[in-house]
């Protein structure tokens, strides 16, 4: 029972593993593959930091997205009339 659920905890992080390769993908494909082939990463305090920037970056566009449409959505919403 233990085995079982060990070997499922290993199935998650590795699914875990390649969907965080695919979406670093997009923004370093080199790294990416470098991972890929690789079960021990080693990167500098300068990769790291660079990949932190990016993270944050990605969040804040997300964020501006988000105010940019539910303003939008406000405009087109029609309000109703009050009738006594």
């Amino acid at each position: 029972m233990y085995q079982s659920w060990l070997q499922d905890q290993e199935d998650q992080n590795k699914l875990y593993k390649d969907f965080a390769v695919f979406l670093g993908s997009f923004t370093n494909w080199e790294m990416a593959q470098k991972i890929s082939k690789e079960d021990d990463i080693e990167s500098s305090d300068e990769d790291f930091e660079k990949s932190t920037e990016n993270v944050k970056k990605i969040s804040e566009i997300i964020e501006q997205r988000k105010v940019i449409q539910s303003k939008e959505v406000n405009l087109h919403r029609r309000r109703r009339k009050v009738v006594n």
